[in-house]
């Protein structure tokens, strides 16, 4: 259901998605970076998209479904300058979960915490 939800919300400008996903996690508690690792590769199990280049959608979905035990991960989007790369992915403890070293040099430009 995650992966399903997500999809429409990647197709929204960056703003909106924030605007929703500040919605969703409102309420909750940080996840565990353990937690956020399984349910990202859940979402990774039902889609090909978010298992490829799908980060977008595969960080929402991520999001959702740990929203839905009551939980959220940080969400960030973000970019590297050279050469130019866009990103989207989610955070536990201030530290990317299931991602390449690489991302932890990037720009972040959006985010949603929980709080």
């Amino acid at each position: 259901c995650a992966v399903f939800l997500a999809r429409p919300l990647a197709a929204l400008p960056p703003a909106a998605i924030r605007r929703v996903l500040t919605g969703v996690v409102r309420g909750s508690r940080p996840a565990a970076a353990a937690d956020v690792l399984t349910w990202r590769t859940a979402v990774n199990s039902v889609s090909r998209r978010c298992a490829g280049h799908g980060c977008l959608q595969r960080s929402i979905a991520v999001v959702l479904l740990a929203r839905s035990f009551g939980v959220a991960p940080t969400w960030r989007t973000g970019f590297r300058p050279d050469p130019f790369t866009a990103h989207a992915w989610v955070e536990a403890g201030g530290a990317p979960i299931g991602e390449p070293d690489a991302v932890a040099h990037f720009l972040p430009v959006l985010e949603v915490v929980p709080r």
